[in-house]
C-alpha cells in the first residue's frame, strides 16, 4: 500500500463516500436489466467491483479496458438461477364493462429462469488483449394464468436476449489501459393478456399475444486507471438499443381482430455509465465500491400498430432514471481460498401512478456471499449467493394506459388495484480456466535493474578511462625524464 498519507486520505474519503450513498440511497429494483448477472464472480459482493476488479475474463463485457489486467489468456462459464416470489393480494379488479372481476386472490406469478454466460480473454501481448462475452443483459418472464385476478392486463409476457459481444484492449502505459467491444443483441420479446369486454359474441372475453424478434447494434467502451499499484479506477458506457419490431399477433373474441396477424411495436433499452474503485488494504484485503446510472427514462409507452381496424394496444411504463450503488470486499483466506461479501442498493425505475402486473417492480436491497476456490494454478471455481429485499408497494393499473386491444364500443373501463410483497434469490456457479504463458513483458529501458547496470557499466567506463589517462600520463612524465 502507498505510503503516501494523502493518497491513503483520498482513497478512504472514496470508499466512505460510497458508504454513506448506501446508506442514504432509497432501496431499489432495476426493471427487467441483468447485465450485471452474466459473471458468478460479483454476484458475492452484491456487484460490487465489476468495472474496476478485474478479477477474471468477465471483464471483457464489464469493462474491456480490464483485460489489459489478466497475466494470461482466461476462459469463464457460469450459470445463475434467479428465483423470485411475487405475490399480489387484497386485490380488486373490474372488467371493462365495469363487472367485478374474480380470480385467484392471492396471486402468484411465476418468475424464475437460469442466466448462463461466458466470456474468453486472449492476452495477445503486454499491449493488447481480444475477448468475446456471450451473456444475457436483459430479462423479463412474468407469467399469470388465465385464472388469475390481474389476468386482463399480464397473462404471459417475455423478453429474452442475447448479446455476443467481441472486445479489444489497449495498454497505453503501465497506469492506463482502454477498451470496447461491439454488441450484437438479439431479443425476443412476447406481450399477452386476455380480454373481458362483459358482452357477448366479439364482445366477449378473449385473448391477444404479440410476439417478435430482431438483431439490434451497440458497443461499450472502458477505461481503466491504476494511480497507484493498489487502487485501480474503472469507467464503462453502455450504448442504448431500439428495437423496432415487426411480428406476429394471434387473437381470439378481440374486437376488430378477424384479419389482424401482424404488429408492429418499438422497445426502447437505456445506456447506463458504470464508475467503480477498488482497493487493496493488504495483500489479503480489497474493498470494492461501483456507482451505476441507467437511462430509463427512455423507455414510456409501448406502442402496439395492427394491420387491421383493430384499435392499437398500448403498454405504459414512464420510467425514470435510476441509480445503483453497492460496496464489496474480498478476504483470502490462503492462495487456495477468497471468501467474498457485499451490499447493495438499486434503485426501481418504476413510477407509482405505471407500475404495472407486467413487472410490479420496486425499490430492493442486495446482501451477497461468496467463495472463490483455487484448485490449482489453472483451475478455479466461484460460488455466490444474493437475497433482494423488495421493497413493499401496490398497483393501479387501468385499462386505457394499460391494454393490448380496446373495444370500439364499450370504453376499456378495466382496473386492477393489488398489493404486492416480492423477495428473490440468486444462485451461481462458474468456473474459471487460465491457460497459456503470461503475455512477454515489453522491455523497460527505464526499469530499477536497467539503471543499475547502465550505473554499473558508466562507472566501470569512468573508471577504464580514469586508468588509461593515468597510465598515459606516467609514459609521458618517464619520457621526458629521459
Amino acid at each position: 500500500m502507498p505510503k503516501n498519507s494523502n493518497y491513503q486520505l483520498f482513497v478512504k474519503s472514496t470508499l466512505a463516500t460510497s458508504l454513506l450513498l448506501l446508506v442514504n440511497n432509497p432501496l431499489c429494483a432495476s426493471a427487467f436489466a441483468t447485465s450485471n448477472e452474466s459473471s458468478v464472480t460479483y454476484l458475492g459482493n452484491a456487484y460490487s467491483g465489476t468495472v474496476s476488479a478485474t478479477q477474471d475474463a468477465g471483464t471483457s463485457y464489464y469493462n474491456p479496458a480490464g483485460m489489459m489486467e489478466l497475466s494470461a489468456s482466461q476462459l469463464v462459464a457460469s450459470a445463475t438461477y434467479f428465483k423470485q416470489k411475487i405475490k399480489l393480494y387484497n386485490a380488486t379488479a373490474t372488467n371493462s364493462d365495469e363487472g367485478v372481476l374474480t380470480g385467484n386472490n392471492p396471486s402468484y406469478p411465476k418468475s424464475n429462469y437460469v442466466l448462463p454466460a461466458g466470456h474468453f480473454v486472449w492476452r495477445a501481448s503486454q499491449d493488447f488483449s481480444f475477448g468475446i462475452s456471450v451473456f444475457e443483459p436483459f430479462r423479463l418472464d412474468t407469467q399469470y394464468s388465465s385464472s388469475d385476478i390481474a389476468r386482463l392486463f399480464a397473462t404471459e409476457n417475455k423478453i429474452t436476449t442475447v448479446d455476443i459481444s467481441p472486445t479489444v484492449a489497449y495498454r497505453i502505459n503501465k497506469k492506463l489501459s482502454v477498451g470496447a467491444g461491439l454488441d450484437f443483441l438479439r431479443i425476443n420479446s412476447k406481450f399477452s393478456s386476455d380480454l373481458d369486454y362483459g358482452g357477448v359474441g366479439s364482445e366477449a372475453g378473449g385473448f391477444v399475444v404479440n410476439s417478435a424478434g430482431r438483431w439490434n447494434l451497440g458497443y461499450h467502451l472502458g477505461i481503466l486507471y491504476k494511480p497507484q499499484p493498489a487502487t485501480k479506477i474503472g469507467l464503462a458506457y453502455f450504448s442504448r438499443f431500439n428495437s423496432n419490431f415487426s411480428g406476429y399477433t394471434q387473437s381470439f373474441h378481440a374486437v376488430n381482430f378477424f384479419s389482424a396477424y401482424h404488429s408492429t411495436y418499438t422497445l426502447k433499452l437505456p445506456d447506463r455509465i458504470n464508475l467503480g474503485v477498488t482497493h487493496n488494504f493488504t495483500k489479503k484485503w480489497l474493498v470494492m465500491g461501483e456507482l451505476e446510472w441507467t437511462h430509463w427514462s427512455r423507455l414510456k409507452t409501448i406502442n402496439f400498430i395492427y394491420n387491421s381496424k383493430a384499435t392499437p394496444g398500448l403498454k405504459s411504463f414512464y420510467y425514470s432514471n435510476s441509480w445503483r450503488v453497492s460496496l464489496g470486499t474480498d478476504y483470502s483466506i490462503t492462495r487456495w481460498l477468497t471468501l467474498k461479501g457485499g451490499v447493495g442498493f438499486d434503485q426501481s425505475p418504476a413510477n407509482d401512478a405505471f407500475r404495472n402486473a407486467m413487472l410490479p417492480d420496486s425499490n430492493r436491497v442486495l446482501l451477497g456471499l461468496g467463495a472463490r476456490v483455487n484448485f490449482n494454478p489453472y483451475i478455479a471455481m466461484v460460488a455466490g449467493y444474493s437475497h433482494v429485499f423488495f421493497q413493499k408497494t401496490n398497483i393501479n393499473e387501468t385499462g386505457p394506459i394499460s391494454n393490448l386491444n380496446s373495444s370500439q364500443t364499450l370504453p376499456n373501463t378495466s382496473t386492477l388495484r393489488a398489493d404486492v410483497t416480492n423477495r428473490a434469490n440468486l444462485f451461481g456457479l462458474q468456473i474459471v480456466c487460465t491457460f497459456g504463458k503470461p503475455a512477454k513483458a515489453r522491455p523497460q529501458s527505464t526499469s530499477k535493474s536497467g539503471s543499475k547496470a547502465k550505473a554499473k557499466a558508466k562507472a566501470k567506463t569512468k573508471t577504464s578511462t580514469k586508468s588509461k589517462t593515468t597510465a598515459e600520463t606516467k609514459t609521458e612524465i618517464n619520457k621526458t625524464n629521459q
